[in-house]
Order: C-alpha cells, then structure tokens, then sequence
C-alpha cells in the first residue's frame, strides 16, 4: 500500500507541473534506502517479524532455557509430519505432541524431517531423506481387556506426571 501511495503522489505531481512530478520523484527515490534500512533492523524485532524470521540456535548453555533440555534428546530424530508446517505445527512422538518450527519455508505433510535444534521449547526441523528413527520407548498396545482397567491405573504407569505435584 505504500509502494502504490508513493507511486500515485508521483504521478499525481506530474498532473500538476513537471517540477513538482519531479520533486516527488526524487523524494521518494531518495526515501526507498532509508526505509529498507528500517525493515532490516525493526522488522526482526517486532511479533511478526520474529515469527517468520528464526533466530539462530544459541550455542551457549546459559541462552537456553531450562525446559529446553527436555526436547534436547530428540535433536538428530528422523520423524515424519502428520501435518504440514506453514513454517510451525506440530510432532507427535508417541503420546507426547512437541511444538516444532521449519527451519525455512513450508513443509508438507508426510515428509521426514530431522530435529536439527531446540529453541524456546520448539523442535527446530529440516526436511530429509533419510529413514525415520526407531522408537526408544514405543506404547503399548491397548487391547480391550487393558482399555477398561485404564482408569484404574496409576498415571505414572500410564507414562503421565502426577497431579499431586501441583
């Protein structure tokens, strides 16, 4: 919109005399710089920008935040998306979901992708080629005859955290 604003102010003062179409002219040509400078620099900072543009990963301990290490052991898995990545979505790993992010772009669903990195509880994921990674812990199978004593079991057999916790 304000490519098109500047582009009618232009030719707006060409409708009025040739001097002030290239007044104009010259200032919008001259302002274009300064406000590329100001998307490079602002843009990163503001919601937006820091959603579609990724950071990074910090190398150094101390940046991380202490629930990032518990994601820290999926960096390297070869997983494949049950949905697609517009860049963000999400990775179900056995009954758990992680929050994960394209390292660029969008990722279409049913592709293998490696966790490449962890930041601010997010997978950071590439697109591969190579074969997906076993499961270490799979779940077990739940037949009928376990499907009704689920309530009855403790939700550390379950694999949950406790509730008395909080």
């Amino acid at each position: 919109l304000a490519s098109l604003a500047a582009i009618g102010s232009v030719l707006f003062g060409f409708r009025s005399s040739t001097f002030a179409g290239m007044s104009l002219l010259t200032l919008v040509m001259a302002s274009i710089p300064g406000f590329v400078f100001l998307a490079i620099k602002i843009w990163p900072q503001t919601p937006l920008g820091r959603r579609i543009i990724l950071q990074l990963p910090s190398r150094h301990p101390a940046d991380q935040h202490a629930s990032d290490n518990i994601a820290t052991d999926m960096i390297g898995r070869v997983m494949k998306t049950e949905m697609a990545f517009l860049p963000s979505g999400e990775l179900r790993v056995g009954h758990q979901r992680y929050s994960a992010v394209a390292e660029s772009g969008f990722i279409e669903a049913g592709v293998n992708v490696i966790v490449i990195a962890v930041r601010q509880r997010n997978l950071i994921v590439r697109v591969t080629s190579e074969p997906l990674t076993p499961a270490t812990n799979p779940l077990p199978a739940i037949t009928p005859d376990t499907q009704q004593n689920l309530l009855e079991q403790s939700a550390e057999a379950l694999g949950l955290e406790s509730l008395d916790e909080y």
